[in-house]
């Protein structure tokens, strides 16, 4: 075939390269003006989001439906055509001739379609703009303003964080309302508009003194205009025993909340309905599926932010509008936020106005969710536990779908047959295929033919061996592959790649060290492993700001510390898990150690089958952010507490398998302030653990298994108050006996421990 083609090379190269010359010429400014149009697009899409009131009759909201579509087919437009661009770029040079040359008709009929995906584009706009002349805008623009004027209204639970002045009146009307005297049955707070009687009767409200003197409080709030008897009646509502599900006003504030929403947040807000009822949502995950939306503006950047910080911030903005709960990390040094939900009515909301907007479908098959729109939607989140002929149907007549994500059930892993092919969705960008049975242990058949995937995750999924097609994706930004063993080693070619997250224990395909030079966009990547990645390339990512691996051998850990150090500003978050068998106590061995602690952005440290005869003294620029530590095998001779209870944000700590050697323990008074989890195992010589009163005052979870030796539970633990619960496994049998009660009969130690709820124990 070579041949053959070769042989008409010399007139059918000129013809063919002339022809995609004049088109590709023309089709520069056409692009030109496509992405002009876009801008165009986003600004009047932006300005009818903010004045919705003008665009309340059916025919405008189709019309601004329409519009938005557009823009979304522009876009793809624009994607696809930098991704030619990109290619022909890249497939210059006398070598690649030949293969540029078989398949430059490829290449040009590609172009081609987009000509003609441009021209679409422009009839459609040019129709859109005769319409919108005839278009009622403007008229009735009263609603919205009307529910703004109800529903902001004063709450009692509003709570001033910077209160100054009034504390005369404060301490006079709190006299009058705790005195006995009942003939104050109304007390007024009257005055102009803007002196604070709100703040004031909001700070009396909320006062110890008021709390402390009335049993019952209750906060009503009375517009300008009221009728006394609808006032007089608001206990009726109590009386129907309703849940404020059915209520209409409720609904309408739910909108409203909605409405005013910035207009960078409402997809952002939107894409949580994606999680079920009640789910604890991954802040990282889904920062992760909002920047692969293009959810996340690169405009709203401050210095030394990326797009996860951003979306951070979105979060944070959601939550200040009582949107959506979030937990917060109270030691937030990388994430502020560990998890997010949604209460059911908010999430009801979003489910409804992403139907209607055909911005997102839920498809939950365990509940018996349908299917009647997904051919009309741009995203759709499927729980399922069985992918069948019909639903495949279903799915595969919706060809310009943008997300597909098939999440994980209850059901375990599901099984997946081969006959699904996703290379029909040519403008998908985000696929996720959580918690799958794969066929063959393979992936599914048409990923490679994805050229718009931003974001492709299959954790929790059985594909053995990563197939070399994938990183031929020209836009994949997120990879997750924590669960497949097996890489190519052409990852490096992802250029455009920020998060990699790898198996623990992956391997290269072909034995060769994973390479990752040139990915310089690379931002994080966890699952490192420095006996089958190349560590010199990992040192030469320029935005590379978190890190978790496995660090295998000295000359690594060196390498990896002096970067660290020399970067101090660039790293947020180091996890590092040392495997090794070396002795740790000569000098240079020890210097290391030293500077491995000094790192203020590591934040997890394993260390694992080193020989560590002392730790590093405790000093103020050492261990400063470390979270959770763990010792395994590393045969310390001096009691490490000492050094360990001093650790300032120090929450879980684990001793495993002979980490210290001693056979006394002791854990002092205010050691520990900030540990919640302590887990000793192993620790084959302690006789004897002493924990003072004032140690360990946060500590949550104990677990204590195979310390043969260990006599008794240490008396200070009856003094851990915050202590929720407790594992005893594989202790000495008088140990046992001593915190059991059997047939009624406490033993010798309960006393120390029965204030604990939860207490588990192993023979």
């Amino acid at each position: 075939m070579v041949d053959s083609v070769a042989t008409i090379a010399p007139e059918t190269l000129r013809d063919l390269l002339i022809e995609e010359a004049k088109f590709l010429s023309s089709v520069d400014g056409e692009v030109e003006e496509v992405r002009r149009q876009l801008n165009i697009m986003h600004c009047f899409l932006k300005d009818a989001d903010r004045r919705q009131d003008r665009y309340n009759s059916q025919t405008d909201q189709n019309w601004v439906a329409e519009l938005r579509d557009l823009s979304i087919q522009a876009e793809n437009v624009l994607e696809r055509y930098v991704i030619e661009v990109v290619s022909r770029r890249e497939g210059k040079g006398l070598k690649r001739v030949l293969k540029r040359f078989t398949c430059i008709l490829n290449e040009w009929s590609r172009m081609h379609q987009i000509g003609e995906d441009i021209k679409d584009i422009k009839s459609r706009m040019s129709d859109l703009t005769k319409q919108s002349k005839s278009m009622s805008v403007g008229d009735n623009s009263s609603s919205l303003v009307d529910d703004i004027d109800w529903s902001r209204r004063t709450y009692g639970h509003e709570a001033e964080k910077y209160f100054v002045g009034m504390k005369e009146d404060i301490k006079q009307l709190e006299s009058v309302m705790t005195t006995d005297d009942k003939s104050n049955g109304v007390i007024s707070i009257c005055g102009m508009g803007g002196l604070g009687k709100t703040t004031l009767a909001t700070k009396i409200y909320n006062g110890e003194a008021v709390q402390r003197c009335f049993k019952y409080r209750a906060w009503v709030c009375v517009s300008q205009q009221f009728q006394p008897r609808t006032i007089l009646n608001l206990d009726s509502y109590l009386q129907h025993g309703k849940g404020l599900e059915n209520d209409k006003k409720v609904n309408q504030i739910l909108d409203l909340s909605y409405n005013v929403l910035p207009y960078n947040l409402k997809p952002c807000f939107l894409y949580l309905a994606c999680f079920k009822e009640d789910q604890e949502i991954d802040t990282e995950k889904l920062y992760l599926l909002w920047m692969a939306e293009g959810m996340i503006s690169s405009e709203d950047k401050g210095r030394g932010e990326s797009l996860r910080d951003v979306g951070e911030r979105y979060l944070f903005e959601l939550a200040n509008r009582c949107l959506v709960q979030v937990e917060i990390d109270e030691l937030p040094l990388y994430n502020r936020f560990k998890s997010c939900r949604l209460h059911d009515l908010i999430r009801d909301l979003c489910l409804s106005k992403g139907k209607r907007q055909g911005f997102l479908e839920v498809m939950d098959r365990e509940m018996g969710g349908g299917d009647s729109s997904i051919c009309k939607t741009d995203r759709l989140a499927i729980y399922m536990h069985r992918l069948d002929n019909d639903l495949s149907y279903r799915i595969g007549e919706n060809k310009n779908i943008r997300s597909l994500l098939f999440l994980k059930t209850d059901w375990g892993n599901i099984v997946w047959y081969n006959y699904f092919t996703f290379g029909i969705f040519k403008s998908l960008k985000v696929l996720v295929l959580e918690g799958y049975s794969f066929e063959n242990l393979k992936l599914p058949k048409g990923i490679e033919k994805l050229k718009l995937l931003k974001l492709l995750s299959i954790e929790n999924s059985t594909v053995k061996e990563l197939p070399a097609s994938i990183c031929k994706l020209p836009c994949l930004q997120i990879l997750n592959v924590k669960h497949t063993f097996r890489l190519p080693n052409c990852v490096y070619k992802m250029r455009r790649l920020r998060h990699l997250f790898l198996h623990h224990d992956h391997k290269s395909i072909g034995g060769e060290k994973l390479k990752l030079e040139g990915l310089n966009e690379l931002e994080m990547i966890t699952g490192f492993k420095s006996l089958v990645d190349d560590i010199t390339h990992l040192l030469k990512l320029p935005k590379l700001r978190v890190l978790e691996g496995r660090i295998c051998d000295e000359e690594s850990l060196s390498m990896i510390v002096d970067h660290i150090l020399n970067h101090q500003e660039q790293f947020r978050d180091v996890r590092l898990q040392i495997e090794m068998d070396v002795n740790m106590d000569s000098e240079d061995g020890s210097t290391l150690l030293k500077r491995l602690v000094t790192c203020h952005s590591l934040h997890y440290l394993r260390i694992a089958h080193c020989q560590v005869s002392k730790l590093p003294a405790y000093e103020v620029q050492l261990y400063q952010n470390v979270i959770e530590l763990h010792l395994v095998g590393t045969r310390i001779e001096e009691d490490p507490m000492e050094i360990l209870e001093k650790l300032p944000m120090l929450r879980v700590l684990g001793l495993w398998r002979n980490p210290y050697m001693g056979n006394e323990m002791v854990c002092r008074a205010t050691g520990f302030p900030q540990l919640r989890d302590l887990v000793l195992f192993g620790l084959s010589n302690l006789v004897e653990w002493r924990v003072e009163k004032g140690a360990m005052l946060n500590l949550s979870f104990l677990y204590i298994k195979a310390c043969r030796k260990l006599a008794m539970i240490p008396d200070g633990l009856k003094f851990i108050s915050t202590l929720k619960e407790m594992e005893i496994m594989l202790m000495p049998q008088e140990f046992m006996k001593r915190v059991q009660v059997v047939d009624g009969e406490e033993g010798e130690d309960y006393h120390k421990i029965k204030h604990i709820p939860f207490i588990y124990i192993y023979n």
